[in-house]
């Protein structure tokens, strides 16, 4: 993107990870909402009730910020809803059914039928010695954790009623996917 996503606006009055904490926060309070975020990353105000917690080391990937945000959860949650700062169409609902088809497993995850979406899944703490595991061995991705664990691969087909165009999937990870995220939330207006 060539610039923090978390900091692009996302309105008149919210950026990326503002409106991600905001949307997140229909679904689990907000004192259950940990940001992670960068050892030198810059944040927009975000409510008093959301914790932030640092990367203890730089450019570690996702699988690491999943180990600190858990760690940070770990006496308030058993399980916790992972996504990015770059999901400003979070659908509450998906993250509650997501919740619910977790069950007995490790890891609840969509699947489109092509691929997995592990930053739109839930994760339980058991993860954790896993993730410290994957991590030793110098592994960066959440897929190779996903992979590993007793994970239920959740067709999307099973999310449609509550999120019927799938619109937690969608992040900006362009210029392009931004400018047109920019255009369908001016619409909605």
């Amino acid at each position: 993107m060539g610039r923090d996503k978390a900091l692009l606006p996302s309105g008149p009055d919210e950026v990326l990870l503002q409106r991600a904490v905001r949307l997140a926060g229909g679904a689990v309070p907000l004192g259950q909402i940990v940001c992670v975020a960068a050892a030198d990353q810059t944040l927009p105000r975000l409510p008093e009730a959301v914790e932030v917690v640092r990367d203890a080391e730089r450019h570690l990937g996702p699988l690491a910020g999943l180990a600190a945000g858990m760690a940070a959860l770990r006496r308030r949650a058993d399980a916790v809803f992972v996504c990015g700062s770059d999901t400003p169409l979070l659908v509450p609902e998906f993250v509650v059914r997501m919740f619910e088809h977790l069950a007995g497993h490790q890891i609840a995850a969509p699947h489109d039928g092509e691929r997995c979406h592990p930053l739109a899944a839930v994760y339980r703490a058991d993860v954790l010695p896993i993730v410290a595991s994957l991590l030793a061995a110098g592994e960066r991705s959440l897929m190779a954790l996903v992979d590993r664990c007793d994970t239920v691969r959740v067709s999307t087909d099973n999310l449609r009623d509550v999120d019927p165009t799938l619109a937690t999937l969608c992040a900006c990870n362009t210029p392009k996917e931004y400018r047109l995220l920019l255009e369908q939330l001016t619409a909605e207006r």
